[in-house]
């Protein structure tokens, strides 16, 4: 199992060189307090004043805490006590929620189920590589927590004993209070309050993270300064630690922490939603030679499957406020290769697979020749839906050493079925740029006359 920071952290005079992070990126622990931070009283009769209080510190600060949240201070002190005592759990207990692999970025996807792991910081590719590693000093456990099914909350720790009704419980309440703010939001924004409430928030996910006492925190980090990716979160801190980029000035400043408070964290998707109005809190975490310290995140995210499209809120624009932000796919991901269609033609006709992952009525209108059709998503009342035995029908016709293209209409569902088949085991897995829609708008024949569907495919229905 992986060797967990907490096991042998109380053993050691000295950081373990692989722990040490490079001078450029090292972090003042002494930074001031942040008095200015803003502390926003969610029970304020006037929704207007609140909501013009969260737009201001989101444009100050990307971040603000708030009080009166809806999160009874008994279930604050119910949590914390249960992730303290999940860390305590005996290395038999814990070493099931391990992974071979030591070392993981921080990932969320609906169907994470639980993993406990230390992080490190996330680095694009260069040429296949990536530089030194960044390790930091913490262990993180994290798991999704919305949507909740059953087979998913069985797989949540059975011990402590209450670790699933409390972690239940508080993760319900935090999620009421993450849409309270995203409706207060869009309050200050002038959107429809609800703009949030459907696949932009689809996902809550949790990480607990324990930052062991570390004997010298002046060249360790807890996290190295970055933006979270999805829209918010909610953190709860019981110790300090956390430091937050004030935005007219670049000053680093402490997040001080108040008892039964959460810090709300705005993320990148929130900024390009408000077209830049509102700011993406960056933030970064300090250890400490004191004690050890436990922070528990609840980040809101838009929906993995499907596709999801990031974009300015087109109430918001005007000639004179145009996008300052082009519109992408929530499930773009940096580890899979795409590949344009004129390749793609040509690696077809030498052997490769053409993995058709859109509905069978789709795939009925038109298709590539010679291509498998195995569904990423049904269609049901509810919408979208993923298809629970993808890569079990996938393994009954295609090998793990077989050459992979995917693709859906547009590439959002093809992007989300190469992540799982490679996470499967898939060696060679490409997406096709674009999908189908640009194989039809290449003039590429399929096995059906397509020029009707050309024009339909366009639109992500």
């Amino acid at each position: 199992m992986a060797s967990l920071v907490s096991s042998w952290a109380s053993q050691v005079n000295s950081v373990p060189e692989r722990y040490v992070v490079p001078t450029e990126k090292r972090l003042n622990a002494n930074v001031p307090i942040g008095k200015d931070i803003p502390v926003i009283d969610l029970s304020h009769p006037n929704s207007a004043h609140i909501a013009e209080q969260i737009i201001k510190a989101s444009q100050d600060y990307g971040v603000f805490q708030v009080i009166n949240h809806g999160v009874p201070q008994e279930l604050i002190d119910d949590v914390l006590k249960v992730c303290d005592e999940f860390f305590k759990l005996p290395i038999e207990d814990l070493e099931k929620y391990t992974e071979e692999e030591e070392l993981s970025e921080f990932e969320p996807n609906l169907d994470q189920k639980p993993k406990l792991y230390i992080e490190k910081e996330y680095k694009p590719k260069t040429n296949g590589k990536n530089d030194k590693e960044v390790i930091f000093w913490k262990d993180t456990f994290a798991h999704c927590t919305h949507p909740t099914k059953e087979d998913r909350i069985n797989s949540w720790p059975e011990k402590p004993a209450q670790y699933r009704e409390v972690i239940g419980k508080y993760t319900e309440g935090v999620r009421k209070a993450n849409l309270r703010i995203l409706e207060l939001m869009c309050e200050g924004l002038g959107l429809e309050k609800d703009y949030f409430a459907n696949e932009l928030s689809h996902i809550q996910y949790m990480a607990i993270n324990l930052y062991p006492k570390c004997p010298d925190p002046t060249v360790t980090a807890g996290a190295v300064e970055h933006n979270d990716g999805g829209v918010i979160n909610l953190l709860l801190q019981e110790l300090g630690g956390l430091h937050v980029r004030r935005q007219k000035d670049g000053q680093w400043l402490a997040v001080e922490p108040i008892p039964g408070a959460l810090v709300c964290i705005n993320g990148m998707v929130l900024k390009v939603i408000s077209n830049g109005k509102l700011e993406s809190g960056t933030h970064r975490v300090a250890t400490n030679s004191v004690r050890d310290r436990i922070s528990l995140g609840c980040l809101t995210s838009p929906a993995c499957y499907g596709e999801c499209i990031i974009e300015p809120a087109k109430a918001l624009l005007s000639e004179t406020n145009p996008p300052k932000y082009k519109p992408f796919s929530y499930t773009d991901n940096e580890d899979v290769s795409n590949v344009v269609v004129i390749s793609a033609k040509d690696l077809l006709s030498s052997g490769h697979t053409y993995l058709d992952v859109r509905t069978v009525e789709e795939y009925n209108r038109g298709h590539i020749d010679k291509a498998i059709n195995i569904p990423y998503m049904f269609l049901n009342e509810q919408g979208r839906v993923k298809n629970p035995d993808f890569l079990e029908q996938v393994s009954s016709v295609c090998q793990k050493e077989d050459h992979l293209i995917v693709g859906c209409n547009s590439g959002g569902r093809g992007l989300r079925a190469c992540v799982d088949l490679l996470n499967a085991g898939y060696k060679d897995v490409r997406n096709l740029e674009g999908g189908y829609s640009a194989w039809v708008d290449n003039e590429f024949k399929g096995d059906e006359a397509a020029q009707q569907f050309k024009t339909a495919c366009k639109f992500r229905p």
